[in-house]
């Protein structure tokens, strides 16, 4: 029975550390990846911004100057320090998405325009990549 009652403290304490540790994770790909983001060539603009529980990212895309009825908005997750946008061919039509900051460099990697199947980066097909540099804030 005492044995019992020193192994429930434990556990609480490595629940805290790990949650703590998750925390820090998250709170590092925020910094990371939350901003304003703009590719010269295309003029196209990406702004991310975290949700409060940090459990998904909203994207507001556009290009040339920001108007309301232009931007597109999306849901992405939060997987492997990459922030991952799934296909779908429902109500919004894209395909698989990854966005990754290498370099302090925002690379958005997108399967072909109609493959909606895949929800990975398929390299045996054209793999549309943009790269975007941070505006500062």
């Amino acid at each position: 029975m005492r044995l019992y009652y020193l192994f429930i403290p434990l556990l609480l304490l490595l629940s805290v550390n790990s949650t703590v540790a998750q925390s820090e994770k998250d709170i590092l790909m925020q910094k990371m990846y939350e901003g304003s983001w703009y590719n010269k060539e295309t003029k196209r603009h990406i702004d991310i911004r975290f949700n409060e529980e940090l459990s998904y990212v909203t994207i507001n895309d556009w290009i040339g100057k920001q108007h309301i009825g232009s931007i597109d908005s999306y849901k992405a997750f939060i997987k492997e320090n990459k922030l991952i946008l799934y296909a779908e061919n429902d109500d919004h039509h894209s395909p698989y998405c990854e966005m990754e900051v290498v370099d302090q460099k925002l690379i958005y990697q997108c399967n072909e325009p109609f493959n909606f199947k895949d929800q990975f980066l398929n390299s045996k097909n054209q793999i549309d990549k943009t790269e975007f540099k941070r505006l500062k804030k």
